[in-house]
């Protein structure tokens, strides 16, 4: 994919990529199954939002201000997650394991 996609090196892919290899629930397309979790739920959030914004109904600031809104929802997203049987206990294992790291950082934020 790097050859293919050189733009996305200065991003997260390469980690994530890594991720679903080293965690790979037994799918080849975990890894795309993974990112469509966390990315959809986060969209189904922001797509109203966005609308919003471009029809001057909300402001930048607003959208700012409902990030911590969108992680909890796209959080609750891959809680349910866990709970799908064919995934390998090492691949729903880390998941649980970053969605606990997660909560403990907004516990010490707060």
């Amino acid at each position: 994919w790097e050859a293919q996609h050189p733009e996305l090196a200065r991003t997260h892919f390469g980690q994530v990529w890594r991720l679903s290899e080293r965690y790979d629930g037994g799918d080849s397309r975990d890894f795309v199954r993974y990112f469509s979790w966390s990315s959809t739920a986060i969209l189904e959030q922001l797509g109203p939002m966005m609308d919003r914004i471009f029809s001057g109904q909300m402001s930048l600031e607003e959208l700012a201000r409902a990030t911590p809104a969108i992680n909890q929802y796209a959080g609750l997203e891959m809680e349910k997650a866990l709970s799908n049987l064919s995934l390998k206990p090492e691949f729903r294992n880390k998941i649980k394991a970053l969605l606990q790291d997660y909560s403990a950082e907004l516990q010490d934020a707060r």
